[in-house]
């Protein structure tokens, strides 16, 4: 019998003299859960780059230039327009009626298709253009506190799946351990050096 042979005829009974609990526990699935948790967080920091983007837009657009267009058609939605413009004699096509922090429409633009509307164009770049300007600070608040929780909860999910990686045994719900020499009253010590040293 070689030593290879000795070495896994060994392990063999090792694992065979375990106890049932201990060959039948399964690892946690910890690294599907801290897949899950770093997604989350990572929407919720897509979702709040993607509210700060929407608010500047919504703000600046406010101070764009108008010019005429004409509506082809109400879009799938009624927060939805499809219209046609001109702008240094080149054609363009917008689809956006109000950024998504603009929150409520007082009086929307018509849906009728032909009808002329005023258009707000970027300057910077003139394929970005909506029909209602403007942004709301509590819209973007609220928007921007939701991304935060969820980025939040995300990283609060991930660090305590790292910690089930890091320290399999840990339970936070368990009560600390104290060493029976430390519970030990120090008064009780000098005393007993005082007789010590008295004797």
């Amino acid at each position: 019998m070689t030593n290879s042979q000795s070495l896994a005829d060994a392990d063999f009974d090792m694992a065979a003299a375990a106890p049932e609990g201990q060959r039948a526990a399964a690892p946690p699935p910890v690294f599907a859960a801290a897949l899950f948790f770093g997604v989350v967080a990572l929407g919720g920091v897509f979702a709040a780059y993607a509210a700060v983007k929407d608010f500047a837009f919504a703000r600046a657009s406010g101070r764009w230039p108008v010019t005429q267009g004409v509506l082809l058609s109400p879009g799938p939605s009624s927060d939805d327009r499809r219209y046609a413009y001109h702008l240094d004699g080149v054609s363009y096509e917008g689809r956006r009626l109000a950024f998504r922090t603009r929150g409520y429409i007082g009086s929307p633009p018509p849906d009728k298709p032909g009808s002329i509307v005023n258009v707000h164009v970027s300057p910077d770049d003139p394929a970005t253009a909506v029909l209602v300007p403007g942004g709301s600070g509590r819209r973007f608040a609220i928007w921007l506190a939701l991304s935060g929780a969820t980025v939040f909860v995300g990283v609060a999910g991930l660090t305590r799946a790292m910690m089930a990686v890091d320290f399999p045994d840990y339970d936070p719900g368990a009560s600390p351990v104290v060493d029976d020499d430390a519970r030990a009253d120090p008064a009780e010590d000098v005393d007993q050096d005082g007789r010590d040293q008295g004797s």
